[in-house]
């Protein structure tokens, strides 16, 4: 079972030192469902990011035929990558290095995310691994970050126009196939690259749009962990069901 593992078992025993840790300086704060949100700037004008979050948990919900639980999950909103350095360098300097984070723990799930032009696609690619744990005992971490990657885009915007579209289309033409055994090898967030993001995102595409098979074996496999089975390969189940299915997703893809 890989939640995100290693670094994430570290970010979960450094988030709890974050109760000894004065707090920044909030000026804005709502109540959105099960998000709590924090900001350092004024949320007028900003409306939109509650909308946001209650329309993801509605897709996600919807998409994969999960029901997530009302675990809260705070949300800190940073005016500046240097205030969210200074914030995260005192409770979680293991994730200073990435742009955006999501932090589980049992009391509450926490989404760190800085304002700027890609705000709203990093909130709800955090907001997407916190949902998924609240609907979920665990995720894949592969397949985790592929859900991600696809929920991230704007509803209108995840059959088509997202840049893992373009890169995709262009590896194909050199002969790429996605390799499930690297990706399902996968231990730790660390070992992820970009191309396991990028390759992540085409087979949940592929799962989701291309045939009612396809999407029924990956909602099937969501059951399972929810019913607490050990779900083993989601690659096994596909090829099932689809025995040429590296085939049919670059070619679902191209």
């Amino acid at each position: 079972m890989s939640v995100r593992v290693s670094l994430m078992a570290a970010l979960m025993t450094l988030s709890g030192l974050a109760g000894s840790v004065v707090d920044a300086d909030w000026v804005d704060e709502r109540q959105v469902g099960a998000f709590r949100i924090r900001s350092e700037f004024p949320l007028r004008g900003f409306d939109d990011i509650s909308t946001e979050l209650t329309q993801l948990q509605d897709d996600l919900e919807e998409t994969l035929g999960l029901e997530c639980n009302d675990h809260p999950i705070h949300v800190y909103l940073f005016a500046s990558r240097s205030s969210y350095r200074a914030y995260l360098s005192i409770r979680i300097p293991d994730g200073l290095q990435r742009k955006a984070l999501y932090v589980p723990a049992k009391d509450a799930g926490r989404i760190y995310v800085v304002r700027g032009s890609d705000m709203a696609t990093d909130l709800r690619h955090e907001a997407t691994h916190a949902l998924l744990l609240n609907a979920l005992p665990y995720v894949p971490l592969w397949l985790d970050e592929g859900l991600a990657e696809y929920f991230e885009a704007p509803s209108g915007r995840r059959f088509s126009g997202h840049p893992h579209e373009r890169e995709l289309k262009w590896a194909i033409r050199f002969g790429w196939s996605p390799d499930f055994d690297r990706l399902e090898s996968r231990k730790g967030l660390l070992d992820m690259t970009g191309k396991d993001y990028r390759d992540a995102w085409g087979i949940v595409h592929f799962c989701l749009h291309s045939s009612p098979q396809a999407k029924s074996v990956l909602l099937a496999y969501l059951r399972k962990i929810s019913d607490g089975e050990l779900a083993g390969s989601l690659h096994d189940d596909l090829r099932r069901v689809i025995p040429d299915v590296e085939r049919r997703i670059a070619q679902h893809l191209k």
